[in-house]
């Protein structure tokens, strides 16, 4: 994420505007030079007329700067009075700050200013609101690749590749899943009505304790053989399908075999990819491909 340089924190911020009652704010661009770039700093200073005519609404009535960086393809916003700053849309900050949008506010900016948008949005032609649209969609753009760089950094699976999932469970996963990934994640295994299950640390079968102690989805305790703190699941469930069976069947089509990822998840999905290719064996000192996988040998 962008951090706003100390020059530009420091800026002053515009006097107060007094407008007519149906403009929202006036713009103000400027372009400092920070660390050898060109920066677009445009500040959003809200009508007082304005201030306190919109009780139904939870507008924050802030003003706010917004800072772009070309060269480095980034965005923040910083408040008035708040010297912390975040990556937001300029939609999503203008909402929040005055309940209106980038395509049908009412801003007040001179000739100057605009000009100024215009040339570094590079735009051409009529706008539909004084490069405001514009603005905005080049922040929501920069946004969403950044976010999209910072998952890939993590090894998040990405949203789109969901869709890669298989119609079919793949031969083999529920297998691997009950060997690898319930050890991994400490888990009880246990049955409808919550009495009988079987701990995946231990590899006992277990039985509650009392009628108060019985298993429970999700429920956090210790296993009666071994004394593991872990979690409850119930066999087939829901949580067992989406906490287990989904995230393995995703990671296995969006994990290439043979490519250890960041988190331990990943590293048990590269696992079952690996397996699922003819690999699946445990190795000399007893490990699973998944545990392997996560240590980035293979």
């Amino acid at each position: 994420m962008m951090r706003i340089p100390k020059k530009v924190r420091d800026m002053p911020w515009p006097e107060p505007f007094t407008g007519s009652d149906t403009m929202n704010f006036r713009v103000a661009v400027q372009q400092p030079v920070v660390e050898g770039q060109r920066l677009l700093v445009v500040t959003f200073t809200m009508n007082e007329v304005k201030r306190g005519k919109a009780p139904w609404c939870s507008a924050s009535w802030k003003d706010f700067r917004l800072v772009c960086s070309k060269k480095y393809q980034t965005a923040a916003v910083t408040l008035r009075g708040d010297r912390a700053y975040k990556r937001r849309s300029l939609s999503d900050t203008m909402y929040a700050a005055m309940a209106t949008h980038p395509g049908s506010c009412y801003p007040e900016i001179n000739p100057a200013d605009e000009a100024i948008l215009t040339r570094w949005l590079g735009t051409k032609g009529e706008t539909s609101n004084h490069h405001l649209p514009e603005l905005a969609l080049w922040v929501e753009e920069t946004v969403a690749v950044e976010e999209k760089a910072e998952k890939l950094a993590r090894g998040e699976i990405l949203d789109d590749d969901v869709t890669l999932c298989p119609r079919e469970l793949p031969e083999g996963l529920v297998d691997y899943i009950q060997r690898v990934v319930l050890e991994e994640d400490r888990v009880v295994l246990y049955e409808k009505g919550g009495w009988r299950g079987t701990c995946f640390c231990c590899r006992q079968k277990v039985r509650a304790p009392s009628a108060s102690e019985r298993f429970a989805q999700g429920r956090i305790g210790y296993c009666p053989e071994c004394g593991i703190r872990v979690q409850n699941i119930l066999k087939d469930g829901a949580m067992f399908a989406a906490d287990t069976v989904e995230n393995v069947v995703t990671g296995r089509r969006a994990v290439p075999a043979g490519v250890a990822a960041g988190t331990r998840s990943h590293g048990t999905m590269a696992g079952y990819s690996a397996m699922a290719e003819g690999n699946g064996q445990m190795d000399a000192a007893g490990q699973s491909c998944g545990q392997v996988a996560a240590r980035g040998e293979i």
